[in-house]
């Protein structure tokens, strides 16, 4: 339930003079590492992607156009080519180690085709560190697989559920690093993965 002595949310229709009630510094609180909407020009002066939380701003790469950036649910995201198109976020404390002692990424994407492994997101690293969220072919369907690698080898996980290309998904990974046979939870558009 919400804290704090002010938990309403006004809603307003045609009301100019209304009060701005906003208070986006306090939107993403300190459990937040990095917050990326994606919504600016990737043919813009690099680094074109803004981090709202901790400034870890990233340049687009690959051959991002202004193209690139479509209208989406809220606002505008990206068409990434499944080549060449990327992010890259430069190593910073507040993303290092996201998992360690329980973590969650979020993110909403739309998958148009299967390309050779596609990579939703992922962080790299030194042998033995790192992870990455991926769409798998599985016998025909589609699927998300999460790989998180230890220094002992890796976890690999593969979701139940199955996506749909050209259909928009919320998706959310939860997992605690702290021992190889932790398992991690799949979150499709709100609900958990049974």
């Amino acid at each position: 339930s919400p804290t704090g002595s002010d938990n309403k949310i006004w809603l307003y229709y045609s009301y100019a003079s209304a009060t701005n009630g906003e208070d986006a510094a306090n939107t993403w609180d300190a459990n937040f590492a990095g917050i990326y909407h994606l919504e600016e020009d990737p043919s813009g002066t690099a680094p074109q992607m803004v981090d709202s939380k901790n400034g870890n701003d990233g340049p687009s790469a690959g051959s991002m156009t202004s193209g690139d950036s479509v209208a989406d649910a809220v606002g505008n995201g990206l068409d990434f080519d499944g080549s060449n198109d990327k992010i890259t976020i430069t190593d910073d404390t507040a993303i290092q180690d996201i998992f360690d002692g329980g973590g969650t990424i979020s993110l909403i994407a739309t998958s148009d085709s299967y390309t050779t492994v596609p990579r939703l997101i992922e962080k790299g690293g030194a042998a033995g560190s790192g992870w990455e969220l991926t769409e798998a072919s599985s016998g025909g369907s589609y699927k998300l697989d999460f790989n998180h690698y230890f220094s002992t080898g890796y976890g690999a996980w593969r979701t139940n559920n199955t996506l749909s290309h050209g259909t928009r998904y919320c998706f959310h990974v939860t997992y605690d690093n702290s021992a190889t046979s932790n398992n991690p939870k799949f979150y499709w558009n709100g609900s958990e993965e049974a």
